[in-house]
């Protein structure tokens, strides 16, 4: 009877395991996040703009499916290329395809995936509507 037990044990937990994350949907796109992503254009209005050498510095990192490190660069009044520091949130893909970035276990910046390539990501703001692209 022991026995018996154990391998129904044994069989309902290899089963349980072996159905993890392969059928949820996001693994594809947060595999697909990973690594470090430049900015490469803004697009507010309906204008793609190519941001200047020093706003080219910024960047998200998604570091592993559930980290990103982001920094921000850009001009001061006096034209020298500064940077914020660099800053880690958690973050998620949901469902209907948005970006969801995590500061303290709140979500507090959404943004709509518009595009993901092998080496270029577009999302939009979805509070302002402005759209960033980014490139590997």
């Amino acid at each position: 009877m022991k026995r018996f037990l154990f391998f129904s044990l044994l069989t309902l937990f290899i089963t349980f395991t072996s159905c993890s994350n392969d059928d949820d949907g996001y693994t594809p796109y947060n595999q697909r996040l990973i690594g470090q992503w430049f900015l490469t254009g803004v697009t507010q209005n309906g204008m793609l703009t190519a941001p200047d050498e020093c706003t080219s510095q910024t960047y998200l990192n998604f570091v592993n499916l559930e980290d990103v490190i982001t920094q921000s660069y850009g001009k001061d009044m006096n034209d020298v290329c500064n940077s914020t520091a660099a800053e880690a949130f958690k973050y998620a893909v949901s469902e209907n395809l948005q970006l969801v970035l995590f500061d303290d276990e709140e979500a507090f910046n959404i943004f709509d995936i518009i595009d993901l390539t092998g080496n270029e990501l577009t999302i939009e703001d979805s509070g302002n509507g402005i759209q960033l692209v980014f490139q590997k």
